[in-house]
């Protein structure tokens, strides 16, 4: 899977990987909320694209956990140092959200795309 950055900045985004414990469905469409707790943000230049996730892996298993269908990724404006930051864009929803399912994401050869 890859993330593409469409726009002329840099953005920083954050998914919810599911090698990464049972939760992490709490994170994928219809809940709409970053967690609590910050967490580290990775970034894509402008007009460029990155790879997620592990190579070749079982997205029908990993769609199958996700009683909406739908895969979230979460894209932010700018990374954050402390914990307020965190809060006031969770607190505020100062992020962009894209959702897909595995179709579309079959659809667009498995990259999702910012905006």
């Amino acid at each position: 899977m890859a993330l593409r950055n469409n726009s002329d900045k840099r953005i920083y985004y954050w998914y919810p990987y599911w090698k990464s414990g049972k939760n992490w469905i709490d994170y994928c469409y219809p809940d709409t909320i970053i967690p609590e707790k910050r967490i580290g943000l990775q970034s894509i230049a402008p007009h460029n694209s990155v790879g997620i996730g592990e190579a070749d892996p079982d997205y029908v298993t990993i769609f199958s956990k996700i009683p909406s269908g739908k895969f979230s990724v979460y894209f932010f404006d700018k990374n954050t140092e402390t914990q307020q930051e965190w809060d006031s864009i969770r607190d505020n929803r100062l992020y962009y959200r894209k959702d897909v399912t595995l179709q579309e994401l079959i659809d667009n050869k498995y990259k999702i795309c910012y905006p």
